[in-house]
């Protein structure tokens, strides 16, 4: 029986049997954290770019509802300053 061509590199070193199930087992697992390795800095990446946007929208929020306060305390604020010249002016009649 020949062994498949994956693994004659590691027979002609004097790998075989459980070792070199062994050693393929560890280069399959380096291998597999090679191609995670750019999926996790990816996924770290997206989620700071998440939280960015996050941040920026609860500050867009946040001038939204400031600018919106300072609008019904002008407006009260004028209808008082109204209601006062009203009260002044009907006095003087």
């Amino acid at each position: 029986m020949s062994l498949p061509s994956r693994f004659r590199p590691f027979a002609r070193h004097g790998l075989r049997g459980g070792r070199l199930r062994r050693r393929y087992a560890v280069l399959g697992l380096r291998r597999l954290e090679q191609q995670v390795e750019p999926l996790m800095k990816l996924r770290t990446l997206m989620l700071v770019d998440l939280q960015s946007k996050a941040a920026f929208q609860a500050q867009q929020v946040q001038r939204d509802a400031a600018a919106a306060a300072r609008l019904v305390f002008e407006k009260s604020d004028l209808q008082k300053a109204v209601s006062l010249r009203q009260t002044r002016v009907g006095r003087n009649k």
